[in-house]
């Protein structure tokens, strides 16, 4: 299974886990991407949060406000890409 959060991230799974995964340059000159593992969980749940949380302390926010901000930003686009 393969849910696409936005065109830069995934979550995938196989038999064992979930998996976050970011899309990235892998051949500048062919300009071809490829995913990249880059955390593994138990539960989907566990996935949701890790990148989430990921997405928020990788956001350019630099005040509290801003982090609001942000988390809200973020937490429309898990939903809108989990289907919430």
């Amino acid at each position: 299974m393969e849910l696409p959060i936005d065109e830069n991230w995934r979550i995938k799974t196989d038999t064992n886990q979930w998996i976050v995964q970011k899309r990235i340059l892998a051949n500048k000159d062919k300009q071809e991407y490829e995913w990249r593992s880059q955390s593994y969980h138990m539960t989907l749940e566990q996935a949701v949060r890790s990148l989430g949380n990921r997405l928020l302390r990788e956001s350019p926010a630099v005040t509290f406000e801003e982090a609001i901000k942000a988390s809200a930003e973020i937490s429309g686009i898990m939903r809108r890409a989990l289907g919430g």
